[in-house]
């Protein structure tokens, strides 16, 4: 296996291609070492792309997650607010970097002006509307973030969007809601490590 990789990835090299055909090359190296879990390597790679193509909103999006993967929070931001300045009217960037902000505790003020400008843009796409909602979760405003968390929830039940859901049941004390959610997360069978670090948080049995 380890052969196949070594051969994919000189296969990839060994092209003198313009920088379009280039970055897609280095767009597949980054996806063999992801694949691989050698994120510091994928990154390297899209890095790359993105110099080969500095305006291609895609590539953008795809570094700014990963660096968001590896921790880099700071060059993930600059990037999405790159982004949104480049194309203003992509709302998946304004989710990202709100999404991104709240979870690192980082101006929430923003990060629901951005959300907002999101689902203005995309009302009917479910990512937004669970980053929405946790966002008036992590601000207390409880009856909006069941509004937004149970419409994703209904546009696309996996389970990130049911555990956020269920953790807006277990402190709003809706036992019978809470309850359900989690059986639906464990009718999944899914045994991710946020899935299983979610049943351990609330002590309940996969």
């Amino acid at each position: 296996r380890n052969g196949e990789f070594k051969k994919a990835i000189d296969l990839l090299e060994d092209t003198k291609a313009k920088p379009n055909i280039k970055a897609e090359i280095l767009l597949e190296q980054s996806q063999i070492y992801y694949n691989q879990k050698d994120l510091s390597n994928a990154y390297k790679k899209i890095e790359k792309a993105l110099e080969l193509m500095p305006n291609n909103p895609g590539i953008i999006a795809q570094t700014a997650l990963l660096a968001s993967e590896l921790g880099k929070n700071e060059q993930a931001i600059d990037l999405l607010r790159e982004g949104i300045n480049k194309f203003p009217q992509r709302a998946d960037f304004y989710n990202t970097l709100g999404y991104l902000l709240i979870n690192n505790n980082q101006n929430i003020e923003e990060a629901g002006q951005l959300l907002n400008k999101a689902i203005e843009l995309e009302p009917n796409n479910y990512a937004i509307q669970d980053s929405l909602g946790w966002y008036y979760f992590k601000v207390q405003n409880y009856e909006l973030a069941k509004r937004y968390l149970e419409q994703a929830a209904n546009n696309n039940p996996d389970n990130e969007i049911l555990m956020h859901l269920a953790e807006l049941y277990y402190v709003t004390k809706n036992q019978s809601s809470f309850d359900e959610t989690v059986e639906r997360i464990r009718h999944s069978k899914d045994r991710s490590e946020d899935v299983l670090n979610f049943f351990k948080r609330f002590d309940l049995t996969y």
